[in-house]
């Protein structure tokens, strides 16, 4: 598979003990395992910039979705990739707080899909005229794994 663009594999080395500029540590955690042999470190590169790249309809988006990439949603300043975001529909019961048993009014389910593409027509979103309709938005946790 030919590299994607955009930017990725930042192989530079930590800052110094006590450094405080914020570009000497800027993408601190989204570097490569130390050690790893180049078969490795060059699938951390791909992914990286597969995580970064928009999607198009021939990339297989949508038909609906929340964002183009992946670095939409989980992207930060520091490289950690995270915290996502998304929005959630629930229906609830009369006093405008307890999730009622029956969702069947969210069809396609309780994620909020805004955009659409490769042809279709009606994003997912909360019907304005149901007013047991409620939205949050969720925070999700970086997407790194802490390995041991």
């Amino acid at each position: 598979m030919a590299p994607l663009a955009g930017c990725g594999g930042n192989t530079a080395p930590a800052p110094a003990a006590g450094t405080t500029d914020a570009s000497a540590q800027a993408n601190l955690f989204d570097v490569p395992i130390a050690g790893l042999g180049s078969d490795w470190r060059a699938r951390f590169n791909d992914g990286d910039r597969l995580f970064e790249t928009d999607l198009r309809d021939a990339d297989g988006l949508g038909p609906l979705y929340t964002r183009q990439a992946c670095n939409d949603c989980h992207n930060d300043e520091d490289g950690l990739r995270g915290p996502g975001g998304a929005q959630k529909m629930s229906i609830v019961e009369a006093d405008d707080l307890t999730p009622s048993p029956d969702q069947s009014a969210l069809p396609f389910g309780p994620t909020v899909h805004p955009f659409v593409t490769a042809g279709a027509t009606t994003p997912i979103v909360a019907r304005a005229d149901n007013a047991s309709v409620r939205i949050t938005n969720r925070i999700g946790p970086s997407v790194l794994a802490t390995v041991y």
